[in-house]
C-alpha cells in the first residue's frame, strides 16, 4: 500500500498477500510465483515504458487513496463490528 501511495507502479507474484490489492494491467502487474523469467520480463515492461509506470502508479494511487483511505477503513470496521453484535 505505501508503494501505491506514492504512485509506483507494483510486480507482484500471484502467491503473496498483496496480489489481492493488485488488478494485473490496471494498477500493477502479477507474475507467475517462482518464474524469474516472467518476473524480469514485467519488471523490463515497467521500467522501459514510461507511460506504463505511469497508469500503473496513477491508478494505484487512486486506488489506494479511495479503497484503503482511513476513513473508508474506519467506516468498514463500523460496518462490521455493527454486523457482529
Amino acid at each position: 500500500l505505501e508503494a501505491h501511495y506514492f504512485k509506483c507502479a507494483s510486480v507482484v507474484a500471484h502467491n503473496l498477500p498483496e496480489h489481492d490489492i493488485i488488478t494485473h494491467g490496471h494498477n500493477g502487474l502479477l507474475v507467475q510465483p517462482d518464474n524469474a523469467h516472467d518476473l524480469a520480463r514485467a519488471i523490463q515492461a515497467v521500467l522501459e515504458n514510461k507511460t506504463v509506470q505511469h497508469k500503473l502508479g496513477n491508478n494505484a494511487h487512486n486506488h489506494v487513496t479511495q479503497k484503503h483511505a482511513i476513513t473508508h477503513m474506519v467506516m468498514q470496521y463500523e460496518q462490521l463490528f455493527t454486523k457482529v453484535s
